[in-house]
C-alpha cells in the first residue's frame, strides 16, 4: 500500500507490501509514497504489478512513449547488478483504477531471475521539481510461491495488500477453474510493542494452533468473517493474509481510538477513558486537554496521531495489526526517519536529536522468521534510547509535536553508507 527515490518492501511470507530500502541516492520513506506492488509467478515469468494511489502525480508516465528502466541485483548495491531492462509503452499500458489510482505491469522471464535479488524500478519525477523514484522490490524464495493472486472486491486488479477487514470481498485468482482454496486461521496476536529502551525481552511468540480451515472455489468472492491471520493454500502456491476487525486499517470506534495511545499515556489514564461514559468523546477532550483547549491543534493532533496509525497499520502489517509491530511503534512516536537504510536482514531509521545528548537517534531492526510473514521486524532495545523516547512522548504531551517531527523536512535527503 511515499517522493525521490523509493525504498520498499513488505512481502509476507505468503504475500508482498511495501517498506524503504537502501540505495545511496536520494529517497522518501515509503509510506509517503502512494506506491505498493504485488507479484505472481508464472511457469516460466515473474508478473509485476505496480499501483499508483494518485495518478495525478505521474503526468511523466502518461505521455507518449514514456518508458519505465529498471534492473536487477543480488542485494542493496549497485555494484551487484546483472540485468537491465525497460517497461515499454508504458502510456498506452497504465490502466485505471478506482479512486484516481493507476496500475502498470509488466513480466520478466524466470530464466533472467537469480534468487534472492532485487528489483529496482526507476519511475519518473512526480513533479517538476523532484527527482526521479526508485522502487525496490526484493524477491525471495518464498517469492516462488506466490503462484496465485488475491484480487479486489472488483474481481479484476491486485489486491496490493496483505491485509483485509472482515466487511471486504476479494478473490483468489487461479488459473485453473477447478482449484480449491484451504484457509487455515489463526488467533491475531493483539500484544503491543514495548517501549525502545525496555530491559525486558520482547514476549516470545506462542505456537499457534489453526482455529478452523475452510475450504472454497478459487475465482469466486470471498469474505473471511471470522478475524484471524490466515494461510490461504492452494496445491502448489501459499499467501498470507491478516483479516482485521471494523474498519482496518482506520480506526473508528472508541476502543480502536484508546489502543494505540499505550505508547503516550499511563495505564490509569487509559482507564479512565474506557470507563467514561462516552469514551469517543473521553478520547477528545483527552487531545483537547493536551491541546490547551485549542480545537485546531486538538484535530491537528488528531490528525497527525490517527494518520500515522493508519499508515502504520497499512505498511508495517505482519502476524499483527502494524501499529502493534516494533516498526509501528517508533513511526507513530517519532514519525518519518530523516534516513533510512535497508538491507536483507534489517532497517536503520536515522532521525535527528534536537534536544539531547547525541545528534541523531539511530533505531535498527532485525528481520525476523515468521511462520505467516516475511515482513518481521524487531527492534534492538538499549537503554541509551530512555532520554529520546521520553523527550519525544513529552513533545506529543506538550502539543508541539509538529515543531520538531522531521515530517516537515523537505524530500530527499542523502541516504547514509555505512
Amino acid at each position: 500500500m511515499q517522493p525521490l527515490l523509493v525504498l520498499v518492501i513488505f512481502i509476507s511470507a505468503c504475500s508482498p507490501e511495501l517498506m524503504p530500502a537502501r540505495t545511496g541516492l536520494k529517497y522518501t520513506f515509503l509510506p509517503d509514497t502512494g506506491l505498493s506492488y504485488d507479484l505472481q509467478t508464472k511457469a516460466d515469468s515473474l508478473h509485476v504489478f505496480i499501483k499508483i494511489t494518485n495518478k495525478t502525480t505521474i503526468g511523466n508516465l502518461q505521455k507518449p512513449g514514456a518508458t519505465v528502466p529498471y534492473f536487477l541485483s543480488r542485494d542493496y548495491t549497485r555494484n551487484s547488478i546483472y540485468l537491465r531492462d525497460s517497461v515499454l509503452a508504458v502510456d498506452k499500458n497504465l490502466k485505471n483504477l478506482l479512486q484516481d489510482a493507476a496500475m502498470i505491469d509488466f513480466t520478466i522471464p524466470i530464466s533472467k531471475i537469480t534468487y534472492p535479488s532485487v528489483i529496482t524500478l526507476r519511475l519518473p519525477q512526480f513533479s517538476a521539481t523532484q527527482e526521479e523514484t526508485l522502487l525496490d522490490i526484493p524477491l525471495t524464495t518464498a517469492t516462488k510461491n506466490q503462484n496465485f493472486l488475491l484480487l479486489d472486491s472488483t474481481g479484476q486488479y491486485p489486491l496490493f495488500q496483505t491485509y483485509i477487514n472482515n466487511q471486504q470481498t476479494f478473490y483468489i485468482q487461479a488459473s485453473r477453474p477447478d482449484t480449491l482454496v484451504t484457509a487455515r486461521q489463526f488467533p491475531l496476536t493483539v500484544t503491543p510493542a514495548i517501549p525502545p529502551m525496555s530491559r525486558k525481552n520482547a514476549a516470545t511468540a506462542p505456537t499457534l494452533k489453526a482455529q478452523s480451515k475452510p475450504t472454497f472455489p478459487a475465482n469466486e468472492p470471498v469474505q473471511l468473517a471470522a478475524p484471524g491471520i490466515y494461510l490461504l493454500e492452494t496445491q502448489s502456491g501459499c499467501r498470507s493474509l491478516l483479516v482485521e476487525e471494523g474498519s482496518y486499517p482506520a480506526l473508528t470506534s472508541a476502543a480502536e481510538l484508546i489502543e494505540p495511545l499505550i505508547y503516550l499515556t499511563s495505564s490509569a489514564e487509559r482507564k479512565n477513558l474506557y470507563d467514561a461514559p462516552n469514551p469517543k468523546l473521553a478520547v477528545d477532550a483527552f487531545w483537547l486537554g493536551i491541546a490547551r483547549q485549542d480545537q485546531n491543534l486538538g484535530k491537528s493532533l488528531i490528525r497527525e496521531y490517527y494518520g500515522r496509525v493508519e499508515k502504520a497499520n497499512r505498511y508495517f502489517a505482519a502476524h499483527k495489526a502494524g501499529w502493534l509491530t516494533d516498526r509501528g511503534m517508533i513511526y507513530l512516536v517519532f514519525g518519518t526517519p530523516a534516513y533510512i537504510t535497508r538491507d536483507w536482514d534489517r532497517e536503520e531509521w536515522i532521525y535527528p536529536q534536537y534536544d539531547g545528548p547525541n545528534a541523531e537517534v539511530k533505531f535498527i531492526f532485525i528481520k525476523k522468521p515468521n511462520t505467516f510473514t516475511q515482513n518481521h521486524y524487531e527492534l534492538v532495545r538499549d537503554a541509551a534510547y530512555e532520554f529520546a523516547w521520553y523527550n519525544q512522548v513529552d513533545q506529543w504531551r506538550k502539543g508541539t509535536i509538529g515543531m520538531i517531527m522531521p515530517d516537515a523536512a523537505p524530500s530527499g535527503r542523502r541516504n547514509r553508507r555505512r
